[in-house]
């Protein structure tokens, strides 16, 4: 099976490794993993690897793809592809990680709908964006 990551990898050698415990080494590869595991509606995994509680899994959405627009030591910006009831909800996020017990772990994130981004994303251009609209 292919990775629902979209790196195009098979699932078993990209994000099911950590989906089964080995954790990510990268907040990179972890924010791929949650991804994945959102679209396998894997509730503990997400759970396990973020710092806040975790609500109820968002049912009935497709996700049709990920892009990394920038990952840095600990930040990523990505482009998520979304559908809900046939209706794009794709968005771009600004994710935070920390590391915590020798782990990564999802902070927080600052997101924008896709239809408000810059035609040019880079961390700075999403940030500008972010601080329009707010």
């Amino acid at each position: 099976m292919t990775c629902p990551c979209f790196s195009k990898r098979d699932y078993a050698a990209c994000c099911e490794p950590f989906h089964k415990g080995t954790p990510a080494p990268t907040c990179e590869q972890l924010m791929r993993s949650r991804y994945s595991a959102f679209s396998l509606g894997l509730a503990g995994y997400l759970r396990k690897t973020q710092l806040e509680e975790l609500g109820p899994l968002p049912q009935g959405r497709r996700f049709t793809g990920l892009t990394i627009v920038e990952a840095r030591k600990d930040e990523v910006l990505f482009i998520a592809g979304l559908e809900e009831r046939g209706r794009d909800v794709s968005f771009a996020e600004l994710s935070r990680f920390v590391k915590q017990h020798g782990e990564w772990k999802y902070a927080d994130g600052l997101t924008l709908p896709a239809s408000q981004l810059p035609v040019v994303l880079t961390r700075e251009t999403f940030q500008e964006a972010a601080r329009c609209l707010s």
